[in-house]
């Protein structure tokens, strides 16, 4: 009898030290999943703000674009006025 007693003893204790591993473990879990949510977010704002970075670069290089094109024209009727002003000085 007592050594059964003793072993009912063990195994509560035993028991007990489960519950609290498993209380261990469901923290865990919880502190990991909150911690997978703060990536998941930071993700997405960093893949919107890439877009928006995109977009912008999108942006400068269409601007970029027209002033070289403008710089071209202008440098081209640059050239023709400087054309005609050598006809008109003798």
């Amino acid at each position: 009898m007592e050594r059964t007693g003793k072993v009912v003893e063990e195994a509560t204790g035993l028991v007990k030290q489960a519950g609290d591993a498993l209380n261990e473990i469901a923290t865990l879990v919880d502190d990991t999943a909150g911690q997978v949510t703060v990536i998941a977010t930071a993700s997405e704002e960093q893949s919107s703000t890439s877009e928006e970075i995109n977009r912008s670069i999108d942006g400068v290089n269409r601007i970029s674009k027209q002033s070289s094109d403008a710089m071209r024209q202008s440098s081209a009727a640059i050239s023709d006025l400087a054309s005609q002003s050598q006809v008109l000085l003798p």
